[in-house]
């Protein structure tokens, strides 16, 4: 006689799994959005000190038509 999972144990495995993966899902996505939250602060601080030090050497602030970098 060959020593096999019964369809109860396999049954029994895959509701903890689904209770696991219901589990692990919403802190993975929340984990995702603070990322993309965190890099976009980061890009913003970027920017904020590439103007300020725009500010700094020429007196005024760029328009988009000074130059300042602004690209279409």
């Amino acid at each position: 006689m060959k020593k096999a999972f019964t369809i109860i144990e396999i049954v029994m495995v895959m509701i903890i799994l689904g209770v696991l993966a219901s589990l692990a899902i919403p802190k993975l996505v929340a984990t995702k959005v603070d990322a993309k939250v965190a890099k976009a602060v980061i890009n913003m601080k970027m920017h904020i000190n590439k103007v300020s030090a725009y500010y700094t050497i020429n007196g005024k602030f760029a328009t988009s038509s000074s130059g300042g970098g602004a690209r279409r």
